[in-house]
């Protein structure tokens, strides 16, 4: 695992993360290119063992594809983070085995906040204001260097990478008229979403039956019954949308719907 430094500027391509374990400088430039999920870490926070461990899976799972994660220990919250570098780095390391490029100690909030969390937090504002409110904040930046999201602390890296944005294309008839798109935040929202369609369907079919059942089979004919369906989910790893055809949403949604019935 790699262990840097942070030092002070204010241009944005020349923030630099100091010095690395082998006394070189590591500018943000360094990262171009890639996407990047940035966190601000501690070691004795309650989110601590949940977050370490999801990300350093998410690690393993997107660094050859572009991704990277980087981890800024803070001190700040409840003093959660009081150990030295060294000791950070062994923790993080022997606990997680955490490979991704954790950071010098720094400030996300006050007179001495660093350059790349002032970046961050006037990039995305949002509902979450210009405050770090808590230990393991995220942000997740694209490969162009945009902030394209912030994610509070209670949401884990896992629900980071099921937040794929989900577009359901859709023609119900031969009509080329009938053609519509439905968007969602989530491939679970998808699948939520074209279950629901479904319901409805069923509804207006049968107005005086109160309660709505069916199983995976009457869904399946659903979809199949549809002159088209496919899907588009982004993927946060190349920057683009992936097509999925009707087999596959046939599939996601019968996990879906197994997920539910746990």
């Amino acid at each position: 695992m790699r262990h840097h430094h942070v030092i002070k500027t204010v241009t944005k391509s020349e923030i630099q993360l100091k010095k690395d374990i082998d006394a070189k400088d590591v500018p943000l430039r360094k990262f171009k290119g890639k996407v990047l999920l940035i966190v601000n870490v501690a070691s004795r926070c309650g989110l601590t063992s949940s977050n370490y461990s999801e990300l350093s899976h998410l690690y393993e799972k997107y660094k050859t594809q572009g991704f990277e994660i980087l981890a800024f220990p803070c001190n700040q919250f409840g003093g959660q983070e009081p150990g030295s570098n060294g000791e950070i780095k062994q923790f993080a390391c022997t606990r997680f085995k955490a490979e991704f490029p954790i950071f010098d100690k720094v400030d996300v909030n006050g007179p001495s906040t660093a350059p790349v969390y002032q970046f961050l937090k006037s990039s995305a504002g949002g509902f979450l204001g210009d405050i770090i409110k808590w230990n393991f904040e995220k942000f997740l930046v694209d490969k162009n260097g945009k902030v394209v999201e912030r994610y509070p602390p209670t949401t884990s890296p896992f629900q980071i990478e099921a937040n794929k944005h989900t577009i359901i294309l859709m023609q119900t008839s031969h009509n080329k008229a009938s053609r519509t798109f439905m968007d969602y935040d989530s491939i679970s929202q998808a699948m939520d979403g074209i279950c629901g369609l479904y319901e409805r369907k069923l509804r207006e079919l049968n107005p005086a039956i109160r309660d709505i059942s069916y199983d995976i089979g009457d869904l399946y004919n659903f979809i199949d019954g549809l002159a088209d369906m496919s899907a588009l989910v982004y993927d946060h790893s190349i920057q683009a949308y992936l097509p999925y055809d009707r087999q596959w949403i046939k599939q996601r949604t019968l996990r879906h719907l197994q997920k539910l019935a746990h």
